[in-house]
């Protein structure tokens, strides 16, 4: 990762990424967290996300490039999920 939020997006990586549970769905999901961490727009929408999967199938490489309503509902659950460990932590941090 290069750029001005790279500290952050390897955060992400170190923390949700493991090879061993790797799936499709879940790499899906931390690289629409980690453009939501390191984006420099306040709301993000589906129109500024192409997001694509190369799978092999029958030893053939198969490019399949996701339709903005599957991106928006990416979208719409990481930015639920953010905000609800942003809430945990908020109330974890207030207890002494």
């Amino acid at each position: 990762m290069i750029g001005q939020n790279n500290q952050a997006g390897k955060s992400i990586l170190k923390t949700d990424y493991s090879d061993a549970n790797s799936s499709v769905e879940s790499n899906l999901r931390t690289a629409v967290k980690i453009l939501l961490k390191t984006m420099d727009a306040s709301s993000p929408s589906a129109e500024r996300f192409e997001l694509t999967v190369l799978t092999r199938e029958d030893g053939v490489v198969v490019h399949r490039v996701l339709a903005e309503a599957q991106v928006q509902r990416l979208l719409e659950d990481i930015q639920a999920e953010v905000e609800k460990e942003k809430k945990k932590a908020e109330a974890t941090s207030g207890d002494v």
